[in-house]
C-alpha cells in the first residue's frame, strides 16, 4: 500500500475531482445536451462559469466555481467519519441536518423530505418511509442523493481495510441510503459508485479491458440487490442498467441515448460509470463530457470526478486535475486538501 503522504494525495484527488466536477457541471443543470452545445458554439464545456440555468432557484444565482449539495454533503459524510472514527448513522443524520440548516445549495426533493422527517423526530435507524405522490406521477426516492456523497465512505473503507471488502462497505452504504431514500435501488446505485472509487483507489486502473472492470461492478450490484430482494421488487435494477452500459459506453451518442444522464439514479449512475470507463485516466476529458451531457450535470460530473480522482495515478500516465479548475474553486481547494489529510489520518489510526 502507498505511504501516508501518497494516500492523502490520492484522497485529495478524489475529493477535489468531486468538487471540480460539481462546480463545472453546476451552471448547466437541467439543460439538455443539445442546448449546452449550442450555448458553447458547438463545443463541450471546458471552463467554469456563473449559473446558466434559471429553473433551480437555489443555485440560479451561483457564481463561477461555486459548488452545490454534492460537495456539501460529501464533506458532511467525511467530517462525521473523522469525528466518529468510522460510520455512525446517528451522527451522519446530525451532520446532514446541520448542513440542511445552512445555505441553500440545490438539495433534492427526497433529501429535503427526509430532513423534515428527521426534524419531526424520526429515529435515524428507522428507514425513510415511501413518499406519497399524486396518481400517475413518478415515484420519489430513486434520485442521486446517496450516490453523489458516497465517495468519502468508499475512501474510508479502502483506507481502513487496506483492501476491497464487500461486506462493511455495502452494509454502511445501505444504512446511509435508507436515512434519506426509500427506494433501495438508489442505495445500490450509490454502492456501484463506491465500488469503483474504493477498488481503483486501492489499485489504479490503467484503462485496459473496461468490460472486465464493469463486470466486477455489476457483480457487486447484484450482491446488493440480493440483500434486499425480499423487501423490494427490483425488476428494473441497477445491475440490468449497468449491462446496457457494457454495450453502449464506447460511443457517447449511444450512451446518451440508451442510458441518459437524468436525475434518476438508475440513469445517472450508469451514465457516469460509462463516462468513467471512457476516460479513466483523463479527468479533464471525462468531466467535460459529463458536464456537457445535460440533465443532472453537477451530480454526474461530481461522481465522474470522484471516480477519476480516486483512479488518478500520474506515474502511469494519468492526467492531473487541471490547476485552472482547482483555482476556480472558492478556496482553491485548500479546505478539501485539509479534509483529505484528516480523513486519511483518522482511517489509518
Amino acid at each position: 500500500m502507498k505511504d501516508t503522504s501518497a494516500l492523502s494525495g490520492s484522497v485529495r484527488n478524489c475529493l477535489l475531482g468531486l468538487a471540480v466536477g460539481d462546480a463545472l457541471g453546476m451552471p448547466w443543470e437541467t439543460l439538455k445536451h443539445e442546448e449546452i452545445l449550442t450555448m458553447n458554439s458547438g463545443h463541450s464545456v471546458t471552463e467554469m462559469s456563473d449559473a446558466v440555468q434559471q429553473q433551480l432557484t437555489d443555485t440560479a444565482g451561483f457564481k463561477r466555481g461555486m459548488t452545490t449539495d454534492d460537495t456539501q454533503l460529501s464533506v458532511a459524510v467525511a467530517e462525521s467519519l473523522i469525528d466518529c472514527h468510522g460510520f455512525d448513522l446517528k451522527d451522519q443524520a446530525r451532520r446532514h441536518l446541520a448542513a440542511y440548516e445552512g445555505p441553500a445549495c440545490g438539495w433534492g426533493g427526497t433529501t429535503r423530505i427526509a430532513m423534515e422527517s428527521l426534524k419531526a423526530g424520526r429515529d435515524p435507524n428507522v428507514p425513510m418511509p415511501p413518499i406519497e405522490v399524486a396518481p400517475g406521477r413518478k415515484p420519489k426516492g430513486r434520485g442521486n442523493g446517496i450516490a453523489m456523497k458516497i465517495a468519502p465512505l468508499a475512501l474510508w473503507h479502502a483506507l481502513a481495510q487496506g483492501r476491497f471488502e464487500t461486506e462493511p462497505l455495502l452494509t454502511d452504504t445501505l444504512a446511509l441510503g435508507r436515512l434519506t431514500h426509500p427506494d433501495l435501488r438508489a442505495s445500490t446505485a450509490a454502492y456501484a459508485i463506491a465500488v469503483v472509487v474504493a477498488r481503483n483507489f486501492l489499485k489504479p486502473w490503467d484503462g485496459t479491458d473496461p468490460k472486465s472492470c464493469l463486470d466486477f461492478v455489476i457483480e457487486q450490484a447484484r450482491l446488493a440487490e440480493a440483500r434486499y430482494r425480499s423487501i423490494q421488487d427490483d425488476v428494473d435494477s441497477v445491475s440490468a442498467r449497468l449491462e446496457i452500459v457494457k454495450r453502449a459506453f464506447a460511443d457517447l451518442d449511444a450512451l446518451l441515448r440508451e442510458v441518459r444522464p437524468g436525475c434518476d439514479a438508475l440513469e445517472s449512475v450508469p451514465f457516469s460509470i460509462g463516462v468513467f470507463l471512457r476516460h479513466p485516466n483523463d479527468i479533464e476529458a471525462a468531466l467535460s463530457e459529463a458536464a456537457t451531457a445535460g440533465g443532472d450535470t453537477d451530480t454526474n460530473a461530481a461522481m465522474v470526478g470522484a471516480m477519476c480522482g480516486a483512479n488518478l495515478d500520474e506515474t502511469r500516465g494519468g492526467q492531473p486535475i487541471p490547476e485552472r479548475w482547482i483555482n476556480d474553486l472558492a478556496d482553491q481547494g485548500r479546505g478539501l486538501t485539509d479534509l483529505a489529510a484528516r480523513l486519511t489520518a483518522a482511517a489509518l489510526r
